[in-house]
This record gives structure tokens, sequence and C-alpha cells, in this order.
């Protein structure tokens, strides 16, 4: 599965859970952003440009959690729990972010503990 294969809420949904990830700690890391160039090129698509899109989408973080809860199908939530997972396991996965992955987790009803995409 690719980008290409996510309907427009789940591309903004997946842009703005990244932007939440990433500003989780207040710092973006070497390894985040080497994740993220990853993940755009196993995906097939630009990840800064699903957060930039996602920026000019959403006015806050309730609002991206509005969109989460919009994903439906269980392929693209295992697909954006593993990449947003495997982000967070680059670095240091700290508190802000792990809160994140549990709210997602729960909202999303995953398995605990997931598997990152990479």
């Amino acid at each position: 599965m690719t980008i290409a294969d996510f309907t427009d809420v789940e591309r903004l949904a997946f842009g703005g859970l990244i932007r939440l990830l990433v500003a989780a700690d207040n710092q973006y890391s070497r390894e985040e952003a080497d994740a993220l160039a990853d993940l755009s090129e196993d995906l097939g698509a630009d990840l800064w440009a699903l957060v930039e899109a996602a920026a000019q989408h959403f006015e806050g973080v309730e609002q991206i959690r509005a969109a989460a809860a919009d994903v439906h199908r269980p392929e693209v939530k295992e697909l954006i729990y593993g990449a947003l997972l495997g982000i967070g396991q680059r670095g240091t996965l700290g508190e802000g972010e792990q809160s994140l992955l549990d709210w997602l987790a729960q909202l999303w009803k995953l398995d605990e503990g997931g598997v990152p995409y990479r």
C-alpha cells in the first residue's frame, strides 16, 4: 500500500498525526528526519508535503484528532500507526510521543504494542 491508495481524509489525518508526533517532544531530531525520508521513499510520497497540507487544513490538535477518528480502514490504521511508531522509535520515544501513540491505539482499537513500519 502507498499513500496514493489513501483517501484525502486518510492523507490529511496521517500528515496531522506526523505533525503532532514530531511536535510532541518540542524537538525534531536527525533520527526523525531520517525516518521521514525513508518512509517517504517507501510509501511513494513526500510526507513533509502531507504535514504541510495538514498544517494548512487543520486549525489545531482537536481537528487532527477528529480526522484520525474518521480513518476506518484497518490496513490504513495499521500502516499509519506503524509509521508513527517507527518514527518515534528512531530517537528516544518521549512521554508526549508515547501518549499520542497510546491514544491512537485506543481510538483505533489496535493491539497493544503495535509493530513499527520500518
